[in-house]
Formats: C-alpha cells, structure tokens, sequence
C-alpha cells in the first residue's frame, strides 16, 4: 500500500472512530435525560396522590405536564436509540475496514460513511472537536498542532449545544 493510500485509510479510520465516539457520548446524554425524566415524573406523581397544600396541586401538576411535554417532543429514549443504531454502524464499519487492505473495500467502506454521515442528525461540532481531541490523545498523538484548544464554557456547553464553535484553534490540547 503507497503512502497516500495508507493515510486515506488512516484518515478514514479516523472519522469512523470519532462518529462512533461522538454517537455515544449522544446516546449517554440523551439516555441520562430519559431516566432523569422518568424519576422527576415518578417522585412529581406520587407527590400528586400525597396530601399537599391545595395550592401546591397546581405547580405539581404544571411540573409532570412539562416533564411529559419534553418526554414527548423531545424524545429523549427514542433520540438515544437514534445514536444507539449509529454507534454499532459506525463499529460495524471499522470492523469491516480493519478485516481488509483492498482499494475495493475502502470504497465501499468510504460510501457507506459517506451515507451514515448523510443521514445523521445535525453535529455539534465542539463536542465533535471534543472527540476528535479524544481520540488523539488515545492513539498518543502529541503534536499539539492536532488539538483544538476548547474553552472549558465550550466543553461544559457541548452536550447541549456548539457555543462558538468558529472560535476553535489548534493549539495545545
């Protein structure tokens, strides 16, 4: 394999263990919001049957129609399950990646990332930057010119949204 078809596929491994770290980090979160929801619409239900202050009925009741509104609408399992199957296919693809040399597998490796990618939800890109960063350090990369640096507002911000992601420079990790 020449070195340019070698840093293709490197680079392409790459991508797929990024995708795959990124989609679980995803499932975590929205797997954590789902049982979260579930015990805040528990504990608010049973508060419901309990004798309560008569004007406390109200705020409990508004309380489990907002949980169950953003259970609903949200979607939180059905959203963790989305990154479930995405974690095993992206796996599935390095798998299949790592089995075999051949330009006609990374091909057809390269396609099928190609469509996964497609068919993702939107990124958010810091926490994709945040995995990227991830996977450097576990492949012991220590040139800091592969690292964007990541505000540690950006860090705490990226489960739930990409704050300033044109800010990211490369830089020490």
């Amino acid at each position: 394999m020449n070195e340019t078809a070698y840093k293709a596929r490197y680079h392409l491994a790459f991508g797929i263990r990024r995708s795959a770290r990124y989609h679980s980090k995803r499932q975590a979160f929205f797997e954590a919001f789902d049982q979260a929801s579930t015990f805040v619409l528990i504990i608010l239900g049973s508060g419901v049957m309990a004798p309560i202050r008569a004007e406390n009925i109200f705020w409990i009741g508004l309380a489990v129609a907002s949980v169950s509104a953003m259970k609903l609408v949200i979607g939180f399992g059905r959203r963790a399950s989305v990154h479930s199957q995405l974690v095993k296919d992206f796996m599935r693809l390095e798998k299949e990646l790592s089995q075999d040399d051949s330009e006609e597998t990374f091909r057809r490796v390269k396609g099928m990332k190609d469509d996964l990618d497609a068919s993702e939800p939107p990124v958010l890109r810091v926490l994709d930057v945040i995995c990227h960063n991830e996977i450097n350090r576990a492949l012991d990369i220590t040139d800091p010119d592969e690292y964007a640096e990541i505000t540690p507002f950006q860090r705490l911000a990226s489960p739930f949204f990409s704050w300033r992601p044109h800010t990211l420079k490369k830089g020490s990790p």
